[in-house]
């Protein structure tokens, strides 16, 4: 998936990313009560499987912003 490709990317560049939440909400056990099954949510699932976090506080510099975005746009590819 394209996220691994990014994030091996943020990886070689010595970038934390991490990746959360890969069971939708609607998948989630102590939500089973409400009756959906996989593939009720398909756009939901599948942003599941290609969400990834990178890195973000609150005193984050302008330089370290840049280079998590210029290597983000270096490997992702482009939308057509």
């Amino acid at each position: 998936p394209e996220r691994d490709r990014i994030r091996a990317a943020l990886q070689e560049a010595g970038i934390g990313s991490a990746v959360y939440y890969t069971t939708p909400m609607h998948l989630q056990p102590a939500l089973a009560y409400l009756g959906y099954q996989r593939g009720a949510l398909p756009v939901t699932e599948q942003l599941a499987q290609e969400n990834f976090s990178v890195p973000i506080w609150a005193g984050i510099d302008a330089t370290t912003q840049e280079q998590v975005v210029s290597v983000v746009q270096a490997s992702a590819p482009v939308a057509s």
